[in-house]
């Protein structure tokens, strides 16, 4: 053993192993929006989605998102005559991509149809009640058909490459696309990157009006938490029955039909609407939409004519 850079003259050492810094809570900058809106409860319709129909409040909401259209500024020069970018209807979004690729060449709308996205809940949530009015009991209907044609329409102006996307961020940052439908967690990146180059706006508009699904995420907590004691108050209210709460703090993510309901809301704008007269879906499941869609595959062949596109019936 080499001996020591100095001889030692303590007796005795007291270690502290310390790791980490303050918490984010002692170091959070609260914003303006904050203070606007101290001391409003949360919404009643989303603490009532945390019952899962009963009466027991299984779990209390904890935020929300949506999904919403990533516009790159660029193409903002192309928007079709008498359009509002904050109240597009497909038709509009459908024409703008036709007036970027006359005048650019390019096809430059970008939707996530590669493995792991979120393409079913776009055609569920967004797409089909914007159209037929409903949820999965009116998939099957002439107006569902039509709704498929306006996607094919959809199809000729989107990047070919959207059937490997998953991430909406990504093509826009890189600006292969300039108009991206996706979740807002799939979006934020590239508008915290290039804020002054983006913006964000609601989503289209259909025949049957603006439908949006809300994405909802709570907190529960299970009768086996070591500390229950430590749950009292509104969590502990909300949370300590709950039987069927999967793990403490885990996610439970609305839409497909299981957990927690989708939701809609009609003739509104949705990203500044949360937790407004949202109203409750109780059946359908997303299954058939994720193998039918699940890889983007069958839609790219499907909107070719090499293969029969069918609606989904729940």
């Amino acid at each position: 053993m080499k001996p020591p850079h100095f001889p030692a003259k303590a007796k005795r050492v007291i270690y502290l192993f310390q790791v980490g810094a303050p918490s984010q809570l002692d170091l959070y900058d609260p914003k303006p929006m904050l203070a606007k809106y101290d001391g409003q409860p949360i919404p009643a319709d989303f603490v009532n989605l945390g019952k899962l129909s009963g009466g027991t409040q299984y779990y209390v909401p904890w935020m929300q998102a949506t999904y919403f259209l990533a516009i790159n500024k660029k193409a903002m020069q192309y928007l079709p005559s008498g359009a509002d970018v904050n109240a597009l209807t497909y038709d509009q979004l459908i024409a703008w991509g036709k007036n970027i690729l006359d005048k650019t060449g390019k096809r430059m709308i970008g939707l996530p149809a590669g493995n792991n996205s979120l393409l079913h809940r776009l055609l569920q949530g967004y797409f089909y009640p914007s159209y037929t009015g409903g949820l999965v009991t009116t998939y099957k209907s002439a107006d569902a058909e039509t709704m498929w044609k306006a996607i094919k329409d959809l199809w000729q102006y989107t990047n070919p490459q959207s059937t490997t996307y998953a991430f909406m961020q990504d093509p826009l940052q890189s600006e292969e696309v300039w108009i991206g439908f996706d979740h807002a967690a799939r979006l934020i990146n590239v508008l915290k990157a290039k804020p002054n180059d983006f913006m964000a706006v609601p989503a289209p508009a259909g025949p049957k009006g603006r439908y949006f699904m809300t994405v909802l995420v709570g907190l529960g907590i299970p009768k086996t938490t070591p500390n229950q004691k430590g749950s009292d108050g509104e969590g502990r209210e909300a949370g300590a029955a709950a039987g069927g709460a999967r793990s403490e703090g885990r996610r439970l993510q609305q839409g497909d039909g299981r957990h927690v309901p989708a939701h809609r809301h009609q003739e509104r704008g949705h990203q500044d609407g949360a937790g407004r007269a949202v109203r409750a879906a109780s059946e359908g499941r997303d299954r058939r939409g994720r193998e039918m869609l699940g890889s983007g595959r069958h839609l790219e062949r499907s909107l070719s004519g090499e293969v029969a596109l069918w609606p989904s019936g729940g």
